[in-house]
């Protein structure tokens, strides 16, 4: 009696798929994982480039693999059901050239974060992602931001507590 993969054998495939095919840099084979109308959405707003379907994902891909050329995207854990998977992603690579503003230092990058995928006729139909946004700006060696206009910052410890409004 043969046996078959079931939904979430076959979607977990499709998503190691996906990321070998965006470490390789081989887009032809990326865009046979996504569906036409695919939307990839940074829950972290930093990253909001790209349009729908294969090529916005390529484009995106192509952003970041010329800031980061050894960009690699490795799965520490995934699961999933019939139509949704999750995946703890661990991204790295060295910083060449510019990520958010922030011109290529040379430095190593090694940020955590956590993709869900949504799936419909067998492909991925949609991805919302979520980076170790604060990490990966420690590791870019960002400055410092200052607060928003009329936020109110409050410090504490000693000596005493201080609130200040920018």
């Amino acid at each position: 009696m043969q046996t078959y993969p079931s939904a979430v054998e076959v979607n977990i495939a499709l998503v190691r798929k996906s990321l070998d095919a965006i470490n390789r840099g081989d887009l032809a084979t990326l865009a046979t994982t996504v569906t036409p109308d695919f939307v990839r959405t940074d829950l972290a707003q930093a990253f909001v480039t790209g349009g729908p379907g294969a090529g916005g994902l390529s484009d995106f891909i192509g952003l970041i693999r010329a800031a980061v050329p050894d960009f690699k995207m490795t799965i520490v854990n995934i699961f999933a059901t019939d139509d949704q998977a999750a995946a703890q992603i661990r991204l790295t690579g060295t910083h060449e050239g510019e990520v958010l503003g922030i011109p290529g230092n040379g430095g190593k990058l090694d940020v955590n974060g956590v993709s869900l995928y949504r799936f419909r006729d067998g492909l991925i139909s949609g991805n919302n992602q979520l980076l170790d946004l604060a990490g990966l700006l420690r590791q870019l060696q960002a400055p410092a931001l200052p607060p928003a206009e009329g936020t109110q910052v409050v410090l504490y410890g000693p000596p005493a507590d201080l609130c200040v409004t920018a």
